[in-house]
């Protein structure tokens, strides 16, 4: 496929565009943020925020062939996606790997920060976020997910409450 360009939207999308022709490949929307969309269209409409986090792609070279996309809600809600955008120009729903949103787990937060994609010692690749700003408990925690299928293989939780969050982690070998 061709270069894409992918853009995430306060019309409650992410989108893919065609970098040469500017043509839309696909739009994707997240399950926890197609209940509000139906507010779009409302006269009384006052602005929200959908898909407006952070985007992280892995390269093709280094996972197997496959391009992963991994998607921060930011202030539009309390989550990330992954997906595979290996062909853009045949996404389907197939394409989608995971969810994640806090209504399953009370510390994630407003992921303000970019999820960072990386290979750990194991081989796996994961995904490694902070939880974000304003979860229900108030903790800082860290995550790590599997890539390709979203299972949580770790959570680091500093147990300290109050106003709490994590924000784009570093990670170093």
């Amino acid at each position: 496929d061709n270069d894409t360009i992918f853009v995430g939207a306060n019309d409650g999308m992410l989108h893919a565009y065609d970098a040469s022709t500017g043509r839309e490949l696909f739009a994707y929307i997240p399950s926890s943020v197609l209940p509000r969309l139906k507010t779009l269209s409302e006269l009384s409409y006052q602005h929200q925020y959908f898909v407006d986090g952070e985007i992280a792609a892995s390269s093709r070279l280094d996972t197997g062939g496959k391009n992963y996309l991994v998607v921060a809600l930011g202030r539009g809600g309390k989550g990330l996606f992954a997906l595979d955008v290996t062909n853009p120009s045949t996404f389907s729903a197939s394409n989608v790997l995971w969810e994640q949103f806090g209504t399953t787990d009370n510390s994630m937060g407003y992921i303000l920060g970019q999820p960072v994609i990386a290979q750990m010692n194991s081989g796996d690749w994961v995904v490694i976020v902070g939880n974000g700003y304003a979860s229900s408990t108030g903790t800082a925690a860290l995550y790590i997910y599997r890539l390709s299928d979203g299972t949580l293989l770790k959570k680091l939780d500093t147990g300290v409450t109050g106003d709490n969050g994590v924000a784009t982690p570093s990670v170093w070998d």
